[in-house]
């Protein structure tokens, strides 16, 4: 799995000035440049999809607003903190890097395309996957806080990546398709780069769901019926085997038909006080 972490400006400026203030000072400015340019300000606002498209290439029909951010006097310093912000994710990326190739394929079995992720200063708060149907270059942009448990930087890094390749999949059951992605990468490969479990739900909104898929899930992942109970033991999810039939056709599929088999089998899936699920 290739990432490539860059920090464009033109990026970081429109999200400087369309996401919430990260600054009072700031706050003040943008209003100022709005109070002087509302023409402008605005059509830059629609510039964001074509600057996604193509960041590296990307030139602006007028400069003006990118010139009077640029004359801030907090952007030097807002730039700089972006920079060694990627210099901190790169270093956690390279870190994990070898785990995450060793296990993201056998868990997903399809291959994810090359990415480029644009950093943004991590005070604004930001994970973005949206793009349009011509976007060819595959990015998301990301700019949070790093805190002590960097592999989860990691793990929500590579989640929203693969959300976004499954964006347009069944919206209609978005809830058990974002459930399982959640299973793949935030609890699965997540244990398996670690060596402890994260399969601890907390009260996430997929909570429920999860813990109805999560059978089928490990049948998914080619797991025996005898070493069942050793799962649950790892995972603190507790489920009666005997109420489940051993989908032994599951192991051969890839997530994206997983998906598919718990959308078309969902009145079943879904269905936990008949299954037997605690």
């Amino acid at each position: 799995m290739n990432l490539k972490f860059i920090v464009n400006e033109y990026v970081l400026i429109w999200y400087l000035l369309f996401q919430q203030s990260i600054s009072d000072e700031l706050n003040d400015y943008k209003q100022k440049i709005w109070n002087n340019l509302k023409k402008e300000y605005t059509s830059f606002q629609k510039e964001k999809h074509i600057i996604l498209e193509d960041p590296k290439n990307y030139i602006p029909n007028d400069d003006t607003i990118y010139d009077m951010v640029k004359d801030f006097e907090q952007y030097d310093s807002i730039l700089k903190e972006t920079e060694k912000f990627k210099t901190s994710v790169i270093k956690v990326w390279d870190n994990y890097k070898k785990k995450i190739d060793q296990n993201i394929f056998k868990i997903l079995k399809f291959d994810i395309p090359n990415y480029n992720i644009l950093l943004v200063n991590p005070r604004l708060n930001v994970i973005d996957i949206s793009s349009n149907k011509e976007n060819k270059i595959h990015t998301i942009v990301y700019g949070k806080k790093l805190n002590s448990d960097n592999i989860q930087i990691v793990l929500e890094i590579i989640y929203m990546i693969i959300r976004k390749e499954f964006k347009n999949f069944d919206s209609e059951n978005n809830d058990i398709v974002e459930a399982i992605l959640e299973l793949a990468i935030l609890h699965e490969l997540g244990t398996r780069i670690t060596g402890k479990s994260c399969y601890l739900f907390k009260d996430s909104k997929n909570s429920l769901i999860k813990r109805q898929i999560y059978p089928y899930f490990l049948m998914y992942l080619g797991v025996d019926r005898d070493d069942l109970v050793s799962y649950m033991r790892r995972d603190g999810i507790v489920f009666d085997a005997s109420n489940y039939t051993n989908e032994v056709q599951l192991r051969k599929i890839n997530i994206k038909e997983f998906m598919s088999f718990c959308i078309n089998n969902k009145k079943i899936i879904l269905r936990l006080d008949k299954l037997g699920v605690k």
